[in-house]
């Protein structure tokens, strides 16, 4: 290992793997929003993106890690600590994504609400 604190290469696994986890939750509601509302092209291509090389690839690193770890007596691993980084950037621009969207179903609920209503005609 390139550290020899155990403690660290845990908590840096622990935090790879829910890393990789929450992107992959991340790009599976992306892809359903997209698909719902007949979103196509770019938006179908972030969530695959989001799933399949952020997603995937932290946490099958996390798992790569740990089999090292529990198969060899010695091993070397490099710690990206931009990925400690990373979910506090999604989880921000994701929130805000949430408040932007709720914003403006609100505003179309309001705005739906200031129309006359059509009296019924007796038939």
């Amino acid at each position: 290992m390139e550290s020899d604190s155990p403690v660290l290469f845990f908590i840096y696994v622990a935090i790879l793997g829910l890393t990789g986890l929450a992107f992959i939750a991340l790009g599976v509601v992306a892809l359903v929003a997209a698909v719902r509302e007949r979103k196509g092209g770019k938006a179908v291509l972030m969530a695959v993106l989001a799933i399949g090389f952020l997603g995937f690839g932290a946490a099958g690193y996390a798992g790569y890690l740990v089999w090292e770890y529990l198969t060899k007596e010695y091993f070397e691993y490099t710690l990206y600590w931009k990925v400690m980084i990373i979910p506090v950037v999604v989880l921000i621009a994701g929130i805000s994504a949430l408040r932007d969207h709720l914003r403006k179903k609100k505003a179309a609920a309001a705005e739906r609400a200031k129309q006359p209503v059509s009296p019924v005609q007796p038939g």
